[in-house]
């Protein structure tokens, strides 16, 4: 089976601009990992990938490789890949609707692809719409407000509502992004006014969210549109920033062992069983408090803990994912051998010290 992997950062995405060195190593990663299992699985695996990454091919397990050079070629590009495989996989940011998008294209020229559908992740890409899903659901989740760009005409009179619902800190993200792109903590009425006017220049809506103090992690879960089980849970590390850098996503520790893990993975999976159209590997995000376990946001798309999931656990996942999506089968049984630390600043130094970027 031919299987067109298209990774957005690394392949093409950004052709005619300047990549984006703090999502490059996690895109990297997330492709190099993929296509050892996909290798391993037997498929034969069709990439598009950025003409300034070309030294990397000698490190990536792929049956064939579109480079990518000219901006008015890449849409070109990109659908002969489409057309030549049986299927296409994309892994992209949600940021400005970038990965719903490209799957909606996808869908509308009738080819097959191994994501959830393009409504399923426009709608659980915003944040907002998840939040209040989530408190529908009696799940719990930390207090979100989101303001309008309209709100900013008279921005004095939003951040007093605001101070007057959420304490001090406080987190200000987009109603849609990826990762720590955007995020700030705020810690008093000045980083608020700042992270607001910084957001809401690009972006008509922004969420400021009630900071809950304790330790992030994520779980991994595949879900074959009947079932949902969960692969793993994953310590993250985070470096919150205030305005007017933003925060960082540093890396992950798999598996990740945790008096509420049992809790954590009902949370999640009760929360992705709430949206139709999950399918494949999904990411929910949670933060354990010391007396409560809080949902923060759903990733309808492979995550960054693929990379260490997949050096640990007892299956391919790779073509694991592609069963369930396909064949609507799941393991029976998950172990894992060892715990794996991923590190975005050594994928970082490992490309930056290799490559001519």
């Amino acid at each position: 089976m031919k299987l067109f992997l298209y990774e957005h950062v690394s392949g093409g995405g950004y052709v005619g601009e300047k990549l984006p060195l703090q999502l490059l190593p996690e895109g990297f990663a997330m492709l190099k990992s993929l296509l050892l299992d996909l290798h391993e699985a037997g498929y034969e695996t069709i990439i598009t990938l950025d003409k300034r990454l070309e030294n990397t091919l000698n490190h990536l397990k792929t049956w064939k490789t579109i480079l990518m050079n000219h901006e008015r070629l890449k849409e070109k590009k990109f659908w002969e890949a489409v057309e030549e495989a049986d299927g296409t996989l994309i892994i992209a940011p949600e940021t400005n609707g970038v990965l719903a998008k490209l799957v909606r294209k996808i869908e509308r020229k009738g080819r097959n692809h191994f994501n959830c559908s393009a409504k399923t992740i426009y709608e659980v890409s915003d944040k907002e719409k998840t939040y209040f899903k989530a408190v529908q659901m009696k799940v719990p989740t930390p207090l979100t407000i989101a303001v309008k760009q309209k709100k900013c005409l008279n921005l004095q009179s939003t951040i007093t509502q605001i101070k007057r619902e959420i304490k001090f800190p406080m987190l200000v993200k987009p109603h849609r992004g990826a990762g720590c792109e955007g995020v700030n903590i705020v810690r008093n009425e000045v980083e608020l006014k700042f992270a607001l006017k910084k957001n809401l220049k690009e972006k008509n809506k922004v969420l400021v969210q009630e900071k809950i103090e304790g330790t992030h992690a994520s779980l991994c879960l595949l879900s074959s549109g009947k079932k949902i089980i969960a692969l793993s849970l994953n310590k993250q590390f985070i470096d919150l920033k205030p305005p007017p850098h933003d925060s960082s996503y540093l890396g992950s520790l798999t598996p990740f062992e945790h008096p509420a893990k049992r809790e954590a993975i009902r949370i999640a999976e009760k929360i992705a069983r709430g949206f139709e159209g999950l399918l494949g590997f999904i990411g929910v995000d949670i933060v354990f408090s010391p007396d409560e376990t809080y949902f923060i946001e759903i990733n309808p798309r492979i995550t960054t803990s693929y990379v260490a999931l997949r050096h640990v656990i007892n299956i391919n996942v790779g073509r694991t994912m592609i069963e369930a999506i396909k064949e609507k089968r799941l393991p029976s049984e998950i172990k894992y051998k060892g715990k794996y630390l991923f590190r975005k600043e050594a994928w970082a130094l490992y490309l930056l010290s290799h490559f001519n970027l």
